[in-house]
Protein backbone atom coordinates (compact mmCIF):
# COMPACT_ATOMS: atom_id res chain seq x y z
CA UNK A 1 0.00 0.00 0.00
CA UNK A 2 2.84 2.51 0.91
CA UNK A 3 4.62 1.63 -2.32
CA UNK A 4 0.74 2.67 -4.40
CA UNK A 5 0.75 6.10 -2.43
CA UNK A 6 4.69 6.78 -2.86
CA UNK A 7 3.56 6.12 -6.74
CA UNK A 8 0.91 7.94 -6.71
CA UNK A 9 2.22 11.16 -5.19
CA UNK A 10 5.29 10.57 -7.41
CA UNK A 11 2.60 11.28 -10.22
CA UNK A 12 1.46 14.26 -9.01
CA UNK A 13 4.75 15.93 -8.87
CA UNK A 14 5.78 14.71 -12.14
CA UNK A 15 2.37 16.26 -13.50
CA UNK A 16 2.64 19.27 -11.77
CA UNK A 17 5.85 19.45 -13.63
CA UNK A 18 4.19 18.98 -16.82
CA UNK A 19 1.92 21.54 -15.76
CA UNK A 20 3.81 24.34 -14.29
CA UNK A 21 6.03 23.71 -17.92
CA UNK A 22 2.16 24.15 -19.50
CA UNK A 23 2.86 27.65 -17.29
CA UNK A 24 6.51 28.49 -18.25
CA UNK A 25 5.37 27.84 -22.18
CA UNK A 26 2.35 30.42 -22.02
CA UNK A 27 4.30 33.22 -20.52
CA UNK A 28 7.06 32.57 -23.33
CA UNK A 29 4.12 32.15 -26.08
CA UNK A 30 2.62 35.60 -24.63
CA UNK A 31 5.86 37.37 -24.97
CA UNK A 32 7.58 36.33 -28.17
CA UNK A 33 3.90 35.08 -30.17
CA UNK A 34 4.68 37.75 -32.41
CA UNK A 35 7.77 36.01 -33.47
CA UNK A 36 7.17 32.51 -33.04
CA UNK A 37 4.54 30.04 -32.26
CA UNK A 38 7.14 27.09 -30.90
CA UNK A 39 6.01 27.92 -27.41
CA UNK A 40 2.33 27.87 -27.72
CA UNK A 41 3.13 24.69 -29.50
CA UNK A 42 5.17 23.43 -26.15
CA UNK A 43 2.72 25.20 -23.43
CA UNK A 44 -0.22 22.66 -25.62
CA UNK A 45 1.99 19.68 -25.78
CA UNK A 46 3.21 20.28 -21.74
CA UNK A 47 -0.76 20.98 -21.01
CA UNK A 48 -1.98 17.70 -22.47
CA UNK A 49 0.74 15.39 -20.73
CA UNK A 50 -0.41 17.52 -17.62
CA UNK A 51 -3.73 15.95 -18.27
CA UNK A 52 -2.57 12.65 -18.73
CA UNK A 53 -0.83 12.23 -16.00
CA UNK A 54 -3.25 14.34 -13.55
CA UNK A 55 -4.32 11.50 -11.72
CA UNK A 56 -0.89 9.77 -11.08
CA UNK A 57 0.81 7.82 -14.01
CA UNK A 58 -2.18 5.29 -14.13
CA UNK A 59 -2.74 6.01 -18.01
CA UNK A 60 1.01 4.89 -18.55
CA UNK A 61 3.97 2.68 -16.94
CA UNK A 62 6.44 4.52 -14.92
CA UNK A 63 8.87 4.18 -17.46
CA UNK A 64 6.97 6.00 -20.08
CA UNK A 65 5.57 8.88 -17.45
CA UNK A 66 9.60 9.38 -16.00
CA UNK A 67 11.01 9.24 -19.26
CA UNK A 68 8.45 12.03 -20.30
CA UNK A 69 9.28 14.27 -17.51
CA UNK A 70 12.90 13.86 -17.92
CA UNK A 71 12.91 14.27 -21.66
CA UNK A 72 10.72 17.88 -20.33
CA UNK A 73 13.21 18.66 -18.09
CA UNK A 74 16.41 18.51 -20.80
CA UNK A 75 13.97 20.13 -23.14
CA UNK A 76 13.06 23.07 -20.65
CA UNK A 77 17.04 24.20 -20.31
CA UNK A 78 17.26 24.44 -24.52
CA UNK A 79 14.08 26.10 -24.97
CA UNK A 80 14.84 28.62 -22.20
CA UNK A 81 17.86 29.24 -24.03
CA UNK A 82 15.77 29.41 -27.04
CA UNK A 83 13.76 32.35 -25.91
CA UNK A 84 16.85 34.19 -24.21
CA UNK A 85 18.75 33.55 -27.87
CA UNK A 86 15.31 34.77 -29.99
CA UNK A 87 14.69 38.14 -27.57
CA UNK A 88 18.97 38.95 -27.86
CA UNK A 89 18.65 38.44 -31.50
CA UNK A 90 15.07 40.54 -32.28
CA UNK A 91 15.15 39.48 -35.84
CA UNK A 92 11.98 37.85 -37.22
CA UNK A 93 12.40 35.07 -39.36
CA UNK A 94 9.49 33.34 -41.55
CA UNK A 95 11.48 29.94 -40.90
CA UNK A 96 12.43 30.41 -37.19
CA UNK A 97 9.27 28.16 -35.73
CA UNK A 98 10.67 24.91 -38.63
CA UNK A 99 14.31 25.53 -36.90
CA UNK A 100 13.91 25.52 -33.13
CA UNK A 101 11.48 22.85 -33.64
CA UNK A 102 14.07 20.90 -35.44
CA UNK A 103 17.00 21.80 -33.02
CA UNK A 104 14.94 21.09 -30.10
CA UNK A 105 14.32 17.56 -31.70
CA UNK A 106 17.68 16.86 -32.32
CA UNK A 107 18.23 17.50 -28.72
CA UNK A 108 15.18 15.42 -28.11
CA UNK A 109 17.27 12.75 -30.15
CA UNK A 110 20.77 12.51 -28.62
CA UNK A 111 18.42 12.17 -24.93
CA UNK A 112 16.14 9.65 -26.53
CA UNK A 113 19.07 7.71 -28.35
CA UNK A 114 21.54 7.76 -24.54
CA UNK A 115 17.91 6.37 -22.83
CA UNK A 116 17.47 3.81 -25.12
CA UNK A 117 20.96 2.57 -24.70
CA UNK A 118 20.93 2.43 -20.99
CA UNK A 119 17.09 1.87 -20.19
CA UNK A 120 16.09 -2.10 -19.80
CA UNK A 121 12.66 -0.86 -20.40
CA UNK A 122 12.80 1.36 -23.47
CA UNK A 123 11.45 -1.33 -25.60
CA UNK A 124 8.00 -1.07 -23.00
CA UNK A 125 8.60 2.85 -23.47
CA UNK A 126 9.18 2.93 -27.16
CA UNK A 127 5.96 0.65 -27.69
CA UNK A 128 3.77 3.04 -25.24
CA UNK A 129 4.68 6.25 -26.72
CA UNK A 130 4.06 5.06 -30.21
CA UNK A 131 0.62 3.89 -28.70
CA UNK A 132 -0.08 7.73 -27.73
CA UNK A 133 1.29 8.98 -31.07
CA UNK A 134 -0.87 6.41 -33.45
CA UNK A 135 -4.01 6.37 -31.00
CA UNK A 136 -4.15 2.65 -30.00
CA UNK A 137 -2.88 3.39 -26.26
CA UNK A 138 -6.23 3.16 -23.71
CA UNK A 139 -5.99 7.04 -23.01
CA UNK A 140 -6.90 8.23 -26.28
CA UNK A 141 -9.99 6.51 -25.48
CA UNK A 142 -10.14 9.53 -23.08
CA UNK A 143 -8.72 12.22 -24.98
CA UNK A 144 -11.43 13.09 -27.31
CA UNK A 145 -13.34 14.64 -23.98
CA UNK A 146 -10.30 17.15 -23.53
CA UNK A 147 -10.84 20.42 -26.06
CA UNK A 148 -7.12 21.18 -25.62
CA UNK A 149 -6.75 16.85 -27.09
CA UNK A 150 -9.43 17.31 -30.12
CA UNK A 151 -6.85 19.57 -31.89
CA UNK A 152 -3.51 17.68 -30.51
CA UNK A 153 -5.70 14.18 -32.42
CA UNK A 154 -6.12 16.36 -35.56
CA UNK A 155 -2.51 17.34 -35.65
CA UNK A 156 -1.26 13.21 -35.28
CA UNK A 157 -3.69 12.28 -37.76
CA UNK A 158 -2.12 14.71 -40.39
CA UNK A 159 0.98 13.80 -39.34
CA UNK A 160 0.48 10.02 -39.87
CA UNK A 161 -1.13 10.75 -43.45
CA UNK A 162 1.96 13.20 -44.31
CA UNK A 163 4.39 10.53 -43.51
CA UNK A 164 2.39 7.67 -44.69
CA UNK A 165 3.62 5.18 -42.32
CA UNK A 166 2.85 4.50 -38.42
CA UNK A 167 4.22 7.36 -36.20
CA UNK A 168 7.81 6.70 -34.14
CA UNK A 169 8.39 8.52 -31.56
CA UNK A 170 12.19 7.53 -31.71
CA UNK A 171 12.14 9.01 -35.80
CA UNK A 172 13.22 12.83 -34.95
CA UNK A 173 11.34 13.39 -38.76
CA UNK A 174 8.06 11.99 -37.31
CA UNK A 175 8.23 14.62 -33.98
CA UNK A 176 9.24 17.38 -36.28
CA UNK A 177 6.63 16.40 -38.44
CA UNK A 178 4.19 16.65 -35.49
CA UNK A 179 5.80 20.24 -34.20
CA UNK A 180 5.56 22.18 -36.93
CA UNK A 181 2.25 20.41 -38.24
CA UNK A 182 1.06 21.69 -34.55
CA UNK A 183 2.20 25.18 -35.05
CA UNK A 184 0.59 25.49 -38.16
CA UNK A 185 -2.72 24.70 -35.96
CA UNK A 186 -2.18 27.16 -33.60
CA UNK A 187 -1.71 30.58 -36.48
Amino acid sequence: MKAAIDWLQHGRRASSEFARRHGLYSALDRDLHATTRFFAAAALTNRIFASLFESGPSWASAGTHDFLNSLGAELECANRRFAADIRREGAVDRNLDTRLVTREQRIAQAYLEACRIRMSTWPRIGRELNELLNGTHIASRVAPLLPHCRRYRAVLGEARLRTGVVLNFAEESHRVTIGCLLIRHLE
